[in-house]
C-alpha cells in the first residue's frame, strides 16, 4: 500500500478534504477530494485513470482540484485504477506473487468495474 500523507497534505493545502473510497484489489488506497459547499446538494465526479496507460490525466485532475473555487461541490478521483497504473508504469514485476500478477494482467479494467 502506498504512503498516502503527502496527499492529505496537498489536498489540505487546496481548500479541500480527502476521503477513503476503499481499497482495491492490491490493496492501494482508492482516494476522493472533495471541494465545494455539500449543503447545496448534487454535486460532480470527476475521476482519472480508468485506464492504466492513462495515468497523466490524473495530474490534470489534481491541477483542475487545486484551481477550483466555486462553491459547487465537486467530488474528484484523480486514481481510480491504481493498481494498473503502478503496473503500466512499473511492469508486472511490481507484483510479488506470480499467481495474483496473472490475474492482474488478465483483468480488463475498462469492462470489469467489479474490482
Amino acid at each position: 500500500m502506498q504512503d498516502n500523507g503527502e496527499l492529505y497534505t496537498y489536498v489540505k493545502k487546496i481548500g479541500g478534504s480527502a476521503h477513503l473510497l476503499g481499497l482495491t484489489y492490491l490493496n492501494n488506497p482508492l482516494i476522493m477530494i472533495k471541494k465545494g459547499n455539500d449543503a447545496l446538494g448534487g454535486g460532480i465526479l470527476v475521476t482519472a485513470s480508468i485506464h492504466a496507460r492513462e495515468y497523466i490525466t490524473s495530474y490534470l485532475v489534481c491541477q483542475l482540484a487545486q484551481e477550483y473555487s466555486l462553491s459547487y461541490p465537486i467530488h474528484f478521483v484523480p486514481l481510480l485504477n491504481p493498481d494498473g497504473v503502478f503496473l503500466a508504469r512499473g511492469g508486472a514485476d511490481t507484483v510479488a506473487d506470480k499467481k495474483l500478477r496473472y490475474e492482474l494482467i488478465d483483468i480488463n479494467g475498462g469492462r470489469n468495474f467489479a474490482l
